[in-house]
């Protein structure tokens, strides 16, 4: 990667509240730009939750996070390290597009991941 871009990706993820704008840097070519981008994502924390569908009616979709305790007998190793170290709740979704509503099945367990949103446009001048 050169080291403009390098230099831009690294001012931009040390920015506050998603406004840099002397850190943004435009360009036109796709493959540089994707390179930006896969580099400020591996610069974001990522939080990561693991969720078991429990109710599909109509478009929407309802999840609780897994929640196992090692004093469980039988339980999933990794359902417990979730337990220990991730968020709990519950999430609805409305989903209104068919064939990723078909994706989803009551019992089936997915994983969640939360990664802060980067704003790739300048902030407009005041």
């Amino acid at each position: 990667m050169d080291e403009e871009l390098r230099k831009a990706a690294e001012r931009l993820a040390n920015c506050r509240d998603g406004e840099c704008p002397d850190a943004w840097v435009r360009y036109d070519d796709a493959e540089r730009v994707a390179r930006f981008c896969n580099l400020m994502m591996e610069k974001a924390m990522a939080v990561r939750a693991k969720v078991t569908c429990e109710s599909i009616e109509g478009n929407a979709v309802s999840f609780h996070t897994v929640y196992e305790t090692d004093e469980q007998k039988g339980c999933d190793p990794e359902n417990v390290r979730f337990t220990k170290a991730t968020p709990w709740g519950n999430i609805r979704l409305g989903i209104d597009n068919p064939a990723a509503l078909s994706q989803f099945e009551v019992g089936k367990s997915y994983y969640v991941d939360f990664t802060p949103y980067v704003n790739l446009v300048p902030a407009t001048a005041k």
